[in-house]
């Protein structure tokens, strides 16, 4: 315990044994919980609202199923996302014409794969569903109807945002929230869920700008930016996620919520502005962005002092704890991860500007290696390379930081390029988050 006290000290944070053992509890649960992505085929118009139900087997009554969770389904998107523990479960979709979250038995409703059960194992964490769009009532024997009346822990029990406007000073925006979705990612996840938010109502004649925080960062790390970013021709989208979970996951999860965003707002571009460890968050994001058989729409890629070959602690932590933090197992240098990021170069479909920070005398900006942020591979796959005298939280309130990222995404917004058009509208959102 001395030692991994010791680790936490180094990394700037205190802790006792109970912090160590509620940290690894909640990661405990992370990783013991299963994902169910559910996505409605097209050929429908709900005269309601479309409802998706998880059942899962009594566990006294043989041939009875109870209600695990339930979701109002996004109307545009037509997709939502269950976190679910181990086991087997049957998924039903009804069309609630009279919005009483009950299934009537004049209602349309539906099964996936013919009510077969879907099945979580312990390799198999995660399932994508598409169900049918519900055209006539079925036999609903053996279960339950009646939603209204079940916990509200079932329902919307995983908030997803995709484009929700929230103030800057909403608690989800908190340095604390951004502390507990680093140490208590299950619990974040509860609490706060995740997803792109807006700090004002979209606007199609202004490009969105995607900021992505690092490790333990919150909305509160661009304050500044959010105060001073140009409001006639951008607007400020954030990526609210807890920093604790896998960093591939979070890219892969990043990517389905801009394509949801793309459905939603039709937007043609966006550019992405990322900070530290959300550089990572943000490159295995656009990687996956740019390999999928659909236009790119993202444009500009700003990262600001990421450690593009992990960190040392990184490697520590893990070694030290039976149960770390999962990002760190892809903060780990020259890990498999960081080696699979860079086998997709981004050029020339996205112009990557890559700036740090450093502090005389310290090797780096204080808190992340040189050696880290000026990674040969991410150099070579930038188009342009800036460092500022600042150490890694002082460079996003520097006036000189902010005016050159500004005017790189005028510059991007002052060029045209039919490679980058968006193409046209999507038909799905392609599935979820995490």
């Amino acid at each position: 315990m001395l030692k991994t006290a010791a680790i936490f000290a180094i990394i700037g944070v205190t802790v006792s044994a109970c912090f160590i053992a509620r940290m690894q509890a909640d990661v405990r649960l992370l990783e013991d919980q299963r994902q169910l992505h559910v996505l409605v085929k097209k050929g429908g118009t709900p005269e309601g609202q479309l409802v998706a139900v998880v059942y899962q087997p009594h566990e006294e009554r043989e041939g009875e199923q109870t209600i695990a969770a339930f979701k109002v389904v996004d109307a545009k998107l037509r997709a939502a996302v269950f976190l679910l523990p181990k086991g087997s479960y049957r998924l039903a979709l009804f069309d609630d014409r009279n919005l009483n979250l009950r299934i009537d038995d004049d209602e349309p409703v539906t099964f996936a794969r013919r009510g077969h059960r879907l099945r979580f194992s312990q390799v198999r964490k995660k399932l994508e569903i598409k169900i049918k769009f519900p055209r006539k009532p079925g036999s609903l024997k053996g279960y339950p109807r009646d939603l209204s009346s079940v916990s509200s822990a079932l329902c919307d029990q995983y908030q997803v945002s995709f484009g929700e406007l929230l103030d800057l000073d909403d608690p989800r925006f908190s340095e604390a929230a951004g502390n507990m979705g680093l140490w208590e990612p299950n619990r974040f996840l509860r609490e706060y869920g995740a997803g792109i938010y807006q700090l004002a109502p979209h606007d199609p004649d202004k490009t969105p700008v995607l900021f992505v925080s690092g490790a333990s960062g919150s909305a509160q790390n661009w304050r500044y930016f959010f105060e001073r970013l140009d409001r006639d021709k951008f607007e400020a989208w954030y990526f609210l996620y807890p920093s604790g979970m896998q960093i591939s996951e979070l890219g892969h999860s990043l990517n389905r919520l801009v394509r949801g965003m793309q459905v939603k707002f039709h937007v043609p571009k966006i550019h992405v502005v990322a900070h530290s460890m959300g550089g990572l968050v943000a490159r295995e994001f656009i990687v996956k962005h740019i390999e999928e058989k659909r236009p790119s729409i993202i444009d500009t890629f700003v990262t600001i002092s990421t450690p593009w070959n992990g960190h040392a602690m990184a490697k520590k932590g893990v070694q030290a704890l039976s149960i770390p933090v999962p990002s760190w197992h892809d903060m780990i240098p020259g890990n498999g991860f960081i080696q699979e990021v860079f086998n997709v170069p981004l050029k020339p479909k996205v112009d990557h500007y890559l700036m740090f920070g450093f502090v005389p005398g310290t090797g780096g900006d204080g808190s992340v290696s040189l050696d880290s942020m000026l990674l040969m591979e991410a150099q070579e796959d930038a188009v342009e390379i800036r460092g500022y005298h600042a150490d890694h939280v002082e460079i996003l309130k520097s006036d000189v930081a902010f005016e050159y990222i500004e005017s790189m995404l005028i510059k991007a917004e002052d060029k045209s390029s039919p490679e980058r058009d968006a193409g046209p509208e999507q038909d799905d959102a392609g599935g979820l988050l995490p």
